[in-house]
């Protein structure tokens, strides 16, 4: 057995550190997927190695993954290689080389089924797997796409279908759900003088919190100080939480707060949820979100960032603050729908995080749309994804797409429609309208459409319309 246990930082532009590859396969067909535990990395060996475990690596999934990547049947192919790993701030970008050998005459004659094993970082969680399609090997690159590999997301899609219970479900369990969702469509923050507050985990490095922090302090300088915040900060880059005591400390931080106001015993919480931001920072997980302390007196806003350093650089955890803080202010109006809640998150991220030199808006929407062109089998549009809390499993498998994807691209649309064409007008005036009128009266006064469902019609007619076309609409928005 091999033993890899790799880190994996990302090198801009480098091959990977670690890659296996060879002529014969036997698998017949182009074949790209994503492997992200060791079950799915022995079947894949096997696949590739006649049924066989020998020489199979073993590999610290809690650091990395790996992409598989079989060309098929083809001439002279002697193995599918890696030949560079960067990222765009949402996804990685793997280039890989499946061309024929240009060794030997004898080698470019020979039938082969070549494949190769990429080791990858763990974030960003997509991963566009391109190669260069261009003949002129000394010219300007033509990228192409090859795949778009995804992480299994059943989990998720489970997360959010448990939420909801059975119709044969005691009235005990309905009623807390009902209580539980009506907790979540009122608003629970306003606005403040103070700033937040932040607890960031035994000596995690402090370049993170200062990407994070960044980012939420220009959107309080662009959208109004609103809270009550807790941040928490968790992250192990080396070792950091190996001790107990400084697990501890987290579990504690978190249910002082969280736990403030409950009738459980905070015992409870420190063995149970206290426990939980740590357990994931240890085991590798990449998270960032916002939940809220319910019990406290007033409720207080948490964003939770776990292992900033997994997340795609010091130039995304800015944006992820912006995006997470955006949602702080959103939740200080009355209900607006899921799809708008995100979507209006990643507008703003994109567009506030470009200002300050954080990656590039139109980019950031053009990889939207890009992405939900290439996405086969989605039956469903925005007006399915009105409320992940009360989506059936059929529509919640697509919270992603619909919500991240197609949500920035409404809101886009809404704005091109509003006198203003304000980006920041928008967020100032079109959610003190929704505390009005709700938030269907709301989008249609502002977009200037007769009904909510004329709303939905056009968004879907807009989308029709060429990528360029939409690009351009963007160029016409005003800050």
């Amino acid at each position: 057995m091999i033993l890899v246990l790799l880190a994996c930082v990302l090198s801009q532009s480098s091959a990977p550190a670690i890659q296996w590859g060879g002529a014969h396969s036997g698998v017949e067909r182009v074949r790209i997927q994503l492997v992200t535990d060791a079950e799915m990395l022995e079947n894949a060996w096997r696949l590739t190695h006649g049924d066989s475990i020998d020489g199979l690596p073993k590999v610290n999934f809690g650091r990395c993954r790996l992409v598989l990547a079989c060309r098929g049947r083809e001439m002279g192919v002697q193995r599918v290689a890696a030949t560079g790993v960067d990222h765009s701030g949402l996804e990685i970008l793997l280039t890989i080389d499946a061309s024929y050998s240009r060794e030997s005459r004898e080698q470019a004659m020979q039938e082969t089924t070549a494949w190769g094993l990429f080791m990858i970082p763990l974030t960003p969680e997509r991963v566009r797997v391109r190669r260069n399609a261009s003949e002129d090997l000394g010219g300007e690159p033509q990228w192409e796409t090859v795949a778009v590999l995804e992480p299994d997301d059943r989990r998720s899609r489970e997360r959010v279908a448990s939420r909801r219970p059975e119709l044969s479900s005691s009235p005990e369990m309905l009623r807390a759900y009902e209580e539980h969702l009506e907790a979540n469509r009122r608003p629970f923050t306003m606005k403040l003088q103070g700033p937040p507050s932040y607890f960031v985990s035994h000596d995690y490095d402090k370049r993170w919190v200062r990407a994070i922090r960044s980012g939420i302090d220009v959107t309080r300088d662009y959208l109004g100080n609103y809270g009550p915040v807790q941040v928490y900060i968790v992250g192990q880059q080396n070792e950091e939480l190996s001790d107990p005591a400084h697990r501890n400390e987290i579990a504690e931080a978190f249910c002082n707060i969280h736990n403030a106001g409950s009738d459980r015993p905070i015992e409870d919480c420190l063995a149970d949820d206290g426990n939980e931001m740590a357990r994931k920072a240890v085991e590798g997980a990449s998270e960032a979100f916002m939940t809220v302390a319910f019990d406290s007196d007033p409720p207080v806003a948490e964003l939770v960032f776990i292992n900033a350093h997994t997340m795609g650089g010091e130039e995304t955890m800015p944006v992820l603050g912006i995006h997470e803080y955006v949602h702080v202010y959103q939740k200080s109006f009355e209900f607006t729908p899921t799809w708008m809640m995100e979507g209006a998150a990643v507008l703003l991220a994109s567009h506030l995080g470009a200002k300050h030199g954080w990656g590039d808006f139109k980019q950031a929407m053009e990889w939207c749309a890009r992405h939900l062109e290439e996405v086969e089998d989605l039956e469903y549009t925005i007006r399915d994804m009105e409320e992940i809390e009360t989506a059936s499993p059929d529509v919640a498998r697509w919270h992603h797409e619909l919500a991240y994807e197609a949500g920035p691209w409404a809101v886009a649309f809404a704005i091109s429609r509003s006198p203003s064409r304000s980006i920041g007008q928008h967020y100032r005036s079109f959610y003190p309208l929704v505390d009005k009128v709700g938030w269907q009266a709301a989008l249609c006064e502002y977009s200037g459409m007769e009904n909510i469902d004329a709303f939905y019609s056009g968004f879907e007619s807009f989308m029709q319309r060429p990528l360029a076309d939409r690009l351009a609409v963007l160029d016409a928005l005003k800050d």
